[in-house]
Parts: C-alpha cells; structure tokens; sequence
C-alpha cells in the first residue's frame, strides 16, 4: 500500500512538472504586488523567471519592467533599486548578488523582492547614451553650421572635415581604452552640443581626455569646456580646462533636482585644433533610492 501511495505521489509529480503552469498574472496576489509597486516605486522591475515574461503586459503602464536584469557597470547604474516579482518562493536573479536584499513581500502566490546597490550613485543621464535627442552645431560668430547629418553613430558637419563630427567612440588614453564621445574642437569656432530634458540629481560630471597620440603632441593646445545648465528661469554656468597632457580631468559639481528637466549645453573651444583629439563624458546622478525602501 504503502509503495502504491509512492508511486501515485511520484506521478502527479511527473504530471506536474509536464502540465503548463498558470501565468503569473492570473495568481492570486499579483494585483496586490503590483500595487506595492505602484506605492513604492523602483528604478527597474523584473518579471522572474523570464519564462513568466508575458507578465510584463500586466504590470502598470508607468513601470520601466522586462524578463531580464539590466547588466550595468559599477558606478554608472542606472537602476541602483531594482524589484523583482515572481511566483512564491523563487531564487534570486543570480544576476543581483552583489546587490543588497531587502526582505520580501508575499502577496498569496506572489513574491515581490527588492534590492538596493548601496553606496553607488544612481545615472539619470548619459550623454554617449543619448546621441539621438542632441543638438550639435558648430558656431562662427554669428554664423550657426548644424551638425545634423547621421553618422558615426552620431552627428557629423556637412561641408566639414570627416573628423568634425560628435558620436560615441573609444580613445587610447594612458594605454587604456575609454569609452566616451569624440568632440574634436575647431580653431576660431565654437563646437556646442545641447541636450534637452536632462533629469537633474545630485551632480553633474563631465570628464575630458585627449587620446595619447594628441596627449604627447609637443606644441599642442589647450581645450576649453563651458557647460551650461539652464532650468526654469535660472542658468548656471562651469568651466573647466583641458591642459595638454596625457589623462582623464574630470570635475563634479552639485545640482538641485527639481521638478522640471534641464537643458544642458556644452560649448567648446580651442586656440589651435591640429590634433586635438578629444573624449567627452557627461553624466547626471543620484545618490537617492528610488522609493521608501526599508531595510
């Protein structure tokens, strides 16, 4: 008898794991997790297992969500509080070890996990991620050439040389390679790029570097930086020097959220242009938690 219950028992397991499992939307308690998510808000939420991806349809519209973990370096996140929703009991996203879990939230069938990368700033904004929405232009005077044609993944300057361009790229710097946007100046004109409806959070950085075959130019000259922070009525104004030299300068400076966007505007200048290959990296951050997460 008893060896007949095993079987048995040993069976609808079989039948179990071969039978297709309910959606994770239609088991009691995901309204209520998503509720939870709705009053405390994460930067990113992830639908767990990703087989449970058709899940993502129900969660509200306003939630930045997918079946994966967003993969991002240390330091540059931008997600730093990420949820996950799945069924009762699932594994953590081997993907979240080095985040910090906060207990979790059972709603029924539902599961709702939070973790929090601590202690890193969170990226709001990337200017090598946004090079779609910029507005390039090269300034002589009063004479304004847009820099509107596509090209390098970027824009580049009709009429120009094919090295007056702004796009994403990497440069040898200090025999490292570093991701950045090459925005080589021009001599007596004004290289501007302007991004619009940048979110502001608690700093601004912009790092500069010349490549290492610019950086060891005998006679080579000096690049400036002017950026330009315009929200609502006011406007704030940072300069910074690229001396001639091998390396990355990169300064922060702070910023008060607010609740509009910001326009941001970088202009730059050099007094002579013969290889001045050179590498921006512009980024907004917070050190805020998206949420009132508790530990």
């Amino acid at each position: 008898m008893a060896l007949a219950l095993l079987s048995l028992a040993a069976l609808q397991g079989s039948l179990a794991a071969w039978l297709p499992q309910r959606p994770l939307a239609a088991r009691s308690g995901f309204t209520g997790a998503c509720d939870a998510l709705r009053a405390e808000p994460a930067d990113f939420v992830v639908v767990w297992p990703p087989t449970a991806a058709a899940a993502l349809a129900a969660l509200p519209a306003d939630l930045r969500a997918a079946d994966a973990v967003p993969l991002e370096l240390p330091g540059r996140r931008r997600y730093r509080h990420i949820a996950v929703i799945g069924p009762a009991g699932f594994a953590d996203p081997p993907e979240l070890q080095g985040a910090a879990a906060r207990p979790r939230q059972l709603f029924d069938e539902i599961e709702l996990a939070r973790f929090v990368y601590d202690g890193q700033p969170r990226i709001l904004f990337d200017l090598r991620d946004a090079m779609g929405t910029l507005r390039v232009a090269m300034h002589n005077g009063a004479a304004v050439t847009p820099c509107d044609a596509p090209g390098e993944g970027g824009w580049r300057c009709p009429g120009r040389p094919p090295w007056n361009h702004v796009a994403p790229t990497e440069l040898r710097v200090q025999g490292r390679s570093w991701p950045c946007v090459w925005a080589h100046p021009v001599a007596g004109q004004t290289l501007v790029i302007e991004a619009r409806e940048v979110p502001l959070g608690d700093e601004i950085e912009l790092a500069a570097a010349l490549s290492d075959g610019a950086a060891n130019q005998p006679d080579g000259a000096w690049v400036d930086l002017l950026l330009e922070i315009e929200q609502g009525d006011g406007r704030v104004q940072h300069r910074m020097r690229r001396p001639q030299g091998a390396g990355i300068v990169t300064q922060r400076w702070p910023t008060l959220p607010g609740a509009s966007p910001a326009t941001v505007r970088l202009q730059i200048t050099t007094p002579r242009d013969a290889m001045r290959h050179l590498g921006i990296n512009l980024t907004t951050s917070s050190r805020r938690v998206a949420g009132p997460v508790q530990p």
